[in-house]
């Protein structure tokens, strides 16, 4: 792909390794992916024509294509970021794994139902958490409240001196 890239970016007028000229290279590569796909292993002069007259013509059809491209990187980002956060908490956090063991349905379902009652505790918790805030913010209602009567009544008697 980098090779396509770096070849695409020398027919738009650039050098090839800097990114002075701009080419959705988000786009280029779901082409090119896209052309694998279809049994092209190996890319051509003809499939690499094909290529690049259907990314021209992109850029000539969407205006915005440099923002399109740009959420499509984010976006793609994003999901490597996920996907290998999941990857080290599988490899981190499962012995069976680690000792090769391979699991039966059975410990699968039960890990499920573990992983649920932790995820009800958890709200449960928080609950907890914020029925204990509204409790205490209405104990500290009810003493300024009962302070406030009383200094109202001193005000009162001293006003009526």
């Amino acid at each position: 792909f980098e090779e396509a890239a770096r070849a695409f970016q020398k027919i738009l007028g650039g050098h090839g390794g800097s990114s002075a000229t701009a080419f959705p290279r988000c786009k280029l590569q779901k082409v090119f992916d896209q052309q694998r796909k279809f049994g092209c292993n190996v890319i051509d002069f003809r499939v690499f024509h094909r290529v690049v007259k259907e990314i021209s013509q992109y850029m000539l059809e969407t205006p915005d294509w440099k923002r399109l491209d740009a959420e499509a990187e984010e976006e793609q980002q994003r999901q490597q970021r996920l996907d290998e956060i999941e990857r080290k908490r599988q490899r981190e956090s499962d012995v069976y794994h680690i000792c090769g063991i391979k699991k039966t349905q059975e410990l699968r379902e039960l890990e499920l139902k573990k992983e649920q009652a932790l995820d009800r505790a958890k709200s449960a918790a928080k609950l907890r958490a914020a029925g204990n805030a509204v409790i205490q913010s209405q104990k500290v209602v009810k003493r300024l409240g009962a302070a406030g009567l009383a200094s109202k009544m001193q005000r009162s008697t001293i006003q009526d001196v």
